[in-house]
Order: structure tokens, then C-alpha cells, then sequence
């Protein structure tokens, strides 16, 4: 067990990068917003180096918009997944004391898990019946909405299947070579998911 938080924390150190809050969007300052609340109390426990890799933001309000599911699931048309997962993502940020929304929002995520693992990718669109996917699958961003929606879900729902997958999905964003992937705009502080994960695995491993 400690060869994998050596093993990730040197990954996370050398592939991401914390940038000056004054450079994220909402979005992202809304996540700096809820990894902060999430990690409090674990962080100021223990003596970790891992602190000054979560950005600081004074964001004491979500100013963002909820958003409309592109459709009910199961789709019955063809569901583009960057539009489905920043809807997910955004809303969950936000919550929602609606127990049919809720539902809706979870019931895509659980599929998008069992999609996830059976193919080990994410593809650009999904076909109706949500079983079949199209188009490319190496979208960095998709992951990395991906990473950050698991790791969120997983510390309010104890879901143990959201913490697996999301193992295997950092595993892959951790993989990448991220000095050919400077062109591709994704959230710059996807590496929280990243450091959910790691403080999930030490709580785990603590009990």
C-alpha cells in the first residue's frame, strides 16, 4: 500500500500543476469550492504535503445555473457525453433537494460507470439505449469530468464501486503525457480527483 501513494503522489507532483485561482473558470472555482469543504477536516489532521496542492478560493456562494439533462435516461436519442457529463457535474456541485432529479443524475452516472467498465473508455457520444458508443474515445477532458464527478459522489454516497472506478480512471489520466496535450483546454484542477481518491484510500485503509 505504500508503493501506491508513493507511486501516485509522485505522478500527481510531476502531471499537475496549481494554478492561481484568479485563472479558473466557475466551474472550477465552484470544485476548489467543494474539494476544500470535503478534505477540512482530513487535511488539518495529518502533517501531508498534499495541502499545497489544493487551491485556495474565497468563493462563498455557487453562482452557477443548474442544467437540464439532455434527456431521461434511458436516451432515446443519441447523447453527447462532454454535454451529459458537465451537466452531471455542475449539478452536483450545486445539489438538488429533488429526490426525482437526484435520481435522474445518479441513474447516468451508475451507467456511465458499468459503460466505463466493461470498455475501459469513454466515447464521445453514446447511441440510444446508452450501449453502444461513437465517435473518439481519447477525449482528455472526459476523463478528467469523469474523475472529479466519481471522486465527489464517492465522499457523499460511500459508494464503494464509484472509489473502484475511479482508481482505474486516474490510473489512465495519470498515464498520459501531459507536454503533448498542452493544446487541449480541460479543467486545470483535475488533479483533486486525484487527491479525493488518495485521502479515500488512506481512510479505508485506517479502519
Amino acid at each position: 500500500m505504500e508503493d501506491y501513494f508513493l507511486c501516485r503522489s509522485s505522478l500527481l507532483e510531476k502531471k499537475y500543476k496549481v494554478i492561481n485561482s484568479d485563472n479558473h473558470s466557475q466551474l472550477e472555482l465552484n470544485i476548489i469550492k467543494r474539494v476544500n469543504e470535503l478534505l477540512s477536516g482530513i487535511v488539518k489532521s495529518e502533517d501531508c504535503h498534499f495541502s499545497n496542492l489544493i487551491p485556495v478560493t474565497n468563493l462563498t456562494h455557487s453562482p452557477m445555473m443548474a442544467k437540464d439533462l439532455q434527456t431521461s435516461f434511458p436516451n432515446k436519442e443519441t447523447v453527447d457525453s462532454f454535454e451529459l457529463l458537465d451537466t452531471l457535474l455542475t449539478n452536483i456541485l450545486i445539489g438538488s433537494d429533488s429526490l426525482d432529479i437526484n435520481n435522474e443524475i445518479y441513474s447516468w452516472l451508475n451507467a456511465l460507470v458499468q459503460r466505463f467498465e466493461v470498455t475501459k473508455k469513454l466515447w464521445s457520444h453514446y447511441l440510444p439505449g446508452f450501449r453502444k458508443g461513437q465517435g473518439v474515445n481519447d477525449n482528455l477532458v472526459l476523463y478528467q469530468y469523469f474523475s472529479l464527478i466519481l471522486a465527489i459522489s464517492y465522499y457523499e454516497h460511500s459508494e464503494l464501486q464509484y472509489l473502484s472506478t475511479l482508481l482505474k480512471v486516474n490510473d489512465l489520466l495519470l498515464s498520459l503525457d501531459y507536454s503533448s496535450t498542452d493544446s487541449v483546454k480541460g479543467i486545470s484542477c483535475w488533479g483533486l480527483g486525484v487527491l479525493l481518491e488518495i485521502f479515500a484510500v488512506k481512510k479505508l485503509q485506517s479502519c
